[in-house]
């Protein structure tokens, strides 16, 4: 488990890229303002759905962290959850450059929920830690 709580972080994907996650494409690759210091390996990624939809789509295991620049992470080819073409505008897209550093998670085990969980968290691009109080905050809300 993270510190402070944390027992994983809530990522904004778009749904395309979510069905890759639980297809064998489990490295997701984001810019952020701040890299997630109280996150840690074994810690959970939950997988919410950018857009009108705001659920959390499935989860998985975070078996790596790591930050690495937009254009050292080509190196994960196949396994890395956007094509190359896809990468390139992304990073055009948030004014970024190759050479800038993005946090790297490999998801480990995702599953898809039988029923996407509703979610009225806020979730900014830099995605929302989970802890136990907003856990117990999507299940109420789902209940």
């Amino acid at each position: 488990m993270g510190t402070n709580g944390v027992t994983g972080i809530i990522v904004p994907l778009e749904g395309e890229i979510i069905n890759r996650v639980f297809h064998h494409r489990p490295i997701i690759a984001m810019f952020v303002e701040r890299f997630p210091s109280d996150l840690a390996v074994g810690d959970r990624t939950f997988l919410y759905e950018m857009g009108g939809g705001r659920v959390l789509e499935g989860e998985g295991s975070i078996a790596g962290i790591s930050y690495e620049t937009a254009d050292d992470v080509r190196k994960y080819g196949a396994e890395l959850s956007l094509s190359g073409e896809e990468l390139d505008r992304y990073v055009a897209a948030c004014g970024r450059k190759v050479s800038d550093e993005m946090l790297v998670l490999k998801v480990q085990d995702a599953i898809k929920y039988v029923k996407a969980l509703k979610c009225s968290i806020p979730v900014g691009k830099d995605g929302t830690y989970m802890t136990k109080v907003v856990f117990s905050t999507i299940l109420a809300e789902n209940s």
